[in-house]
Parts: structure tokens; sequence; C-alpha cells
């Protein structure tokens, strides 16, 4: 499933992440390269350089400042069995600062507009 949809949004593919109580955790986040993590692509953020990576072992999507994906810090995560980037306004664990906290924040993908078609 993750698979397909890394496929789906493709090498130039990005997501955009709304809601994080941290304003540098929101933004659009685009893949990097075709290696992956595990079978999961990893994606950074256009201008803060925040990560949005899979956390295998506890089968969580994480928003962090650094790609750790083999340690527990980050500021937010939701568990997402499938695999997948969990899509759409959802339920997610964040830290604020202070504590952790649940928000709901909604991650949309951003898949690259087609070439126009030009006629003869």
């Amino acid at each position: 499933m993750a698979q397909a949809q890394a496929e789906r949004l493709g090498a130039g593919g990005a997501l955009q992440l709304e809601g994080h109580p941290t304003p540098a955790c929101n933004g659009v986040y685009r893949r990097v390269g075709q290696e992956l993590h595990g079978g999961f692509p990893r994606y950074e953020h256009a201008s803060s350089g925040r990560q949005l990576y899979r956390h295998q072992a506890n089968e969580q999507w994480r928003v962090g400042s650094e790609f750790r994906p083999d340690k527990s810090a980050c500021n937010g995560k939701i568990v997402s069995a499938g695999g997948e980037v969990p899509v759409g306004a959802q339920a997610w664990r964040c830290w604020d600062g202070k504590e952790w906290e649940e928000r709901t924040v909604t991650v949309r993908e951003l898949v690259r507009a087609a070439a126009p078609l030009r006629l003869l």
C-alpha cells in the first residue's frame, strides 16, 4: 500500500501538512530521492528541513527536525498500521514544546499536474 502511494506521488510528489502546533512542521514536504527506508519513502519540508518519515517499530508516521527512524524523538506522530502516510484530517499526537497533545492534522497529497496538451 505504501509503495502504491509512493508510485502515485512519483519522484516529484509532495505532501502538505497543516494543523501542527509548531509552525515549522506545517507546509509542503517533498519526497527525498528514490530511496526507501524499510519500504517507505521519506519527505523533507521545503523550507524548514523538517522530516516526515515512517517509524517502523511503532507503525507510525512521524514529523521531526531530523530523520531519525530508529529513535523515539519527534514533534508529531500518528499510527498507520497499513503503512501509507495517513491522508486527510486525522488525530495526531503533537509536541507543542511543553507537552504532548492530540491535534487534528491534515495531510494532503500534492500531485504534479500533467503538462498541458498542445493542439497542432
